[in-house]
């Protein structure tokens, strides 16, 4: 695998944004900016043997600071949402930011989303780190925050991340790739399949995400028996452009989220035009507040694999 680096622009505070790409042998390449961590594109071979980018993303770092949809950015510190937007750790109950309604959702209003994360070539991977202070979005302690980007040559991306903090706090990382395995400049998924290998599927009233029926619900929060080894989470096929996608992961669920939140009528890459039900994210995370919660004596890890093939 090579990796190259260039500018993709500033920031409106001025920092400087760059674009890393990443391509194997097979010229499958996947690329990220170092601002929230975001995977911009991810060109995948076709039935037909020609190449097509499978994931939304933007051409500009201004999309990505306005954006709302927090399209193939690093959530965190929660992914999914608190309930609320309260949580009790050692005894001590701390307000996190509400920012839809009264619950947190995704790590808040200033995020891992909206991070300049640093970056460096590591062993043929891409690492980038963060540091979340004390208080970020109301969460305790300082988490020192990474994710590492590799990509192999039998079309494997695999996303890794680990944090460390120097107090009780939540850690459940994940990310915002929608994909459209037609293209992300393609239509709505809806002939899309996907396919869930899972335990059973739940709706959570602990504080991790909103309370009723699963007709109210963007996500759908799927459990899984936990082991800590990574394995098969979920597919998903194209019959149109004959691309499949597996996802194996160490997290004991996944939430699918099915595109209804993307913003109609924003302009992607190459003046591609997103709507609703234009792409559908499937995030391997944590389910359960008790599970997210980080202490000073032990590391976060999570792993996801994204594997990219074609079913002739």
């Amino acid at each position: 695998m090579i990796i190259w680096v260039k500018d993709f622009g500033r920031t409106k505070g001025g920092e400087l944004v760059s674009l890393y790409t990443l391509e194997n042998s097979k010229r499958t390449r996947v690329q990220a900016i170092n601002y929230g961590a975001a995977v911009v594109s991810a060109v995948v071979p076709k039935r037909d043997e020609s190449f097509v980018d499978i994931v939304l993303g933007y051409d500009d770092i201004g999309s990505y600071e306005n954006q709302k949809s927090r399209i193939g950015a690093v959530v965190g510190r929660a992914a999914n949402r608190v309930k609320n937007g309260e949580v009790v750790l050692d005894a001590t109950k701390y307000a996190l930011t509400a920012n839809d309604g009264a619950d947190h959702e995704l790590g808040g209003a200033e995020g891992f989303d909206k991070k300049i994360w640093s970056a460096e070539v590591l062993d043929g991977a891409l690492v980038m780190s963060c540091v979340s202070p004390d208080g970020d979005e109301g969460y305790p302690g300082t988490l020192q925050a990474s994710v590492k980007y590799y990509l192999d040559d039998d079309d494997a991306f695999t996303v890794s991340y680990e944090a460390q903090t120097d107090k009780t706090t939540l850690c459940n990382m994940s990310n915002r790739l929608f994909f459209n395995l037609d293209g992300h400049d393609s239509d709505a998924i809806n002939d899309q399949r996907i396919a869930i290998d899972v335990g059973s599927l739940i709706s959570l009233n602990d504080g991790l995400s909103l309370t009723g029926g699963l007709s109210d619900f963007k996500t759908l929060n799927i459990a899984e028996p936990q082991d800590g080894s990574v394995k098969k989470v979920a597919c998903a096929y194209s019959p149109a452009s004959g691309v499949e996608l597996i996802i194996s992961s160490n997290m004991p669920g996944v939430s699918l989220y099915d595109g209804l939140d993307i913003e109609d009528s924003s302009v992607g890459k190459n003046g591609a035009v997103y709507n609703k039900r234009g792409g559908f994210c499937l995030a391997p995370q944590y389910l359960s507040l008790d599970q997210c919660v980080l202490t000073s004596d032990k590391t976060y890890k999570s792993e996801i694999v994204y594997h990219f093939s074609v079913i002739k």
